[in-house]
């Protein structure tokens, strides 16, 4: 007998949260949203997402791009561009 579909949502839902422990779990408050988020990855990537916008305006695009990107930049290809390779 073929299951329904709504067995078949539980058993694939049972099987997400077997392999992703950051899901929500079922009937709880977070249980209805389309994604989850764990906080403390979240709150650390949206920190330094913001620190380094905001150091980039207020330092200002030419002197960020003349003496901190193009540096960078030529540091990475000169040094580690053979793990690209890989």
């Amino acid at each position: 007998m073929a299951e329904s579909s709504e067995e078949h949502s539980n058993r694939l839902d049972q099987m997400f949260r077997k392999y992703n422990p950051f899901a929500a779990k079922p009937n709880s408050i977070n249980s209805n949203k389309h994604f989850d988020v764990h906080p403390p990855v979240f709150w650390v990537a949206s920190f330094l997402a913001v620190l380094f916008i905001a150091i980039t305006i207020i330092i200002g695009g030419d002197y960020m791009y003349n003496n901190i990107f193009e540096p960078l930049k030529n540091g990475i290809s000169n040094t580690g561009g053979w793990f690209f390779v890989l």
